[in-house]
């Protein structure tokens, strides 16, 4: 299947992000983001992803057509 390796490197990309968001605004560590602790954090405290090929404060992919070849 041509979108495997796609899907596989989208899902560490994706696996990065949420890491990534938990470790900046859960701080209690309990594995959920409440509505206080996202208002504390703000959006100020979400890194830009521009490492993995996001744009701004997301991670967000589209896979093209497999070739035909």
């Amino acid at each position: 299947m041509c979108y495997a390796k796609d899907e596989e490197e989208h899902q560490q990309k994706a696996k990065i992000v949420i890491d990534t968001v938990f470790e900046a605004i859960d701080k209690n560590r309990d594995g959920k983001i409440s509505l206080e602790e996202f208002e504390a954090a703000g959006l100020d405290a979400l890194p830009s992803f521009e490492n993995i090929g996001a744009e701004g404060h997301h991670y967000d992919v589209e896979s093209g057509a497999c070739p035909t070849s």
